[in-house]
């Protein structure tokens, strides 16, 4: 199939046809396929010779794919999990919908991890310059997510990331031609994005404009390379840069004082509390601070740098006689106001925000004390 005057080979769906019975991959100028086995390889026929066939046609398509990227096509992979089968032409060892094409992104070939299982609902484009942007911003669902293979490699461009910050789609140079993996699309919209992409890719950087380019052409395609290679160096060095932020926090976090004020603080707001509860602990969390930092209740509001009212609030509201709550000398205990008690929860996630600050800022993280 083609589009725009591009020999696109679409195997999306079941009904497009096999890989093992498609024509010579490299008389196309792009492939978008979903590895699924539906589309790789015919495992009902009417006899096993048809069969074997099938599988003995499958296993030249790595070959040809090949090909197909030395003679600079680009290949989309609509990724998902992977899935090892037995072939009936090969008991020795399974196969699996992967290794046929991610073979060529790596030699030699050691199984790295380039597909990780996990599907998600957030893909979070990089802003890397590709023509696949638009669609990465529409698609928002992956079905695996690609693996650690990606990070740090020389000749790949992450697309896109989940919430985490992994990879979820990205661009690999092989030889002469790109392979992209992206999430597959998930209604029409999203599929004339994708195709669209696709065609912008192959009018932009593949045909005879690579081969015979006018110099506007070379300007802009420079122009285009700077852009993305400044891009690429000021996103690592951000990237160095959270790191070292993540792996500092990680320290602070691993400290008992930091994971108990979290804990009351998480006590407090879970569900189904009732107010004494909620009061329990945040007194517990206003006294444990005091205790660490060795100080008095009216020093520990300015060793957090917070106002003297947030803890205040909190000891008053956990102390009052008539509330029933700490104490139980009332003779008629009055209700707690929700307004009161939100207000409390809040003053103590500022406390607890600006401890974990000042453990931060700290340069002795893994000190036992306050700095």
């Amino acid at each position: 199939m083609s589009g725009e005057g591009f020999k696109i080979l679409k195997l999306r769906r079941p009904a497009d046809g096999l890989l093992s019975s498609s024509n010579y991959l490299a008389e196309f100028e792009a492939i978008v396929i979903k590895p699924e086995w539906s589309r790789l390889v015919l495992f009902s026929g009417p006899d096993m010779a048809t069969i074997v066939q099938s599988e003995a046609e499958f296993g030249r398509k790595s070959s040809e794919l090949r090909d197909f990227l030395e003679a600079g096509g680009l290949l989309v992979v609509l990724v998902v999990p992977r899935e090892e089968r037995h072939l009936q032409s090969s008991y020795s060892n399974p196969h699996d919908n992967i290794v046929w094409w991610a073979i060529h992104l790596t030699y030699p070939w050691t199984d790295p991890d380039v597909v990780a299982p996990g599907a998600g609902t957030s893909v979070i484009p990089t802003g890397a310059g590709s023509e696949f942007d638009a669609y990465l911003n529409a698609v928002q669902h992956y079905d695996a997510r690609l693996g650690s293979w990606f990070e740090d490699r020389s000749g790949v461009n992450i697309l896109a990331r989940n919430r985490a910050g992994g990879p979820v789609a990205a661009e690999v140079a092989v030889g002469n031609g790109t392979v992209v993996c992206v999430p597959p699309p998930t209604d029409h919209d999203e599929e004339e994005l994708l195709f669209k992409a696709i065609e912008d890719f192959l009018g932009h950087r593949f045909g005879p404009g690579l081969k015979w380019p006018v110099a506007e052409e070379e300007e802009l395609r420079s122009t285009r390379d700077r852009l993305i290679a400044d891009f690429h160096l000021r996103i690592g060095e951000v990237e160095t840069e959270q790191r070292a932020v993540q792996d500092r926090k990680r320290a602070v976090f691993e400290k008992s004082q930091v994971r108990r004020a979290v804990g009351y603080f998480d006590q407090a707001i879970r569900p189904g509390r009732t107010p004494k509860q909620t009061l329990d602990s945040l007194y517990s969390l206003i006294e444990m601070l005091k205790d660490y930092y060795e100080t008095g209740w009216d020093g520990l509001a300015g060793k957090l740098g917070v106002s003297r009212n947030s803890v205040g609030r909190i000891k008053t509201l956990a102390n009052k006689k008539e509330l029933h709550l700490r104490h139980t000398t009332a003779d008629d205990p009055e209700g707690v106001e929700q307004s009161d008690l939100d207000r409390i929860v809040a003053d103590a996630r500022a406390i607890v925000s600006a401890f974990i600050a000042q453990e931060y800022a700290s340069a002795g993280v893994l000190n036992d004390g306050p700095s």
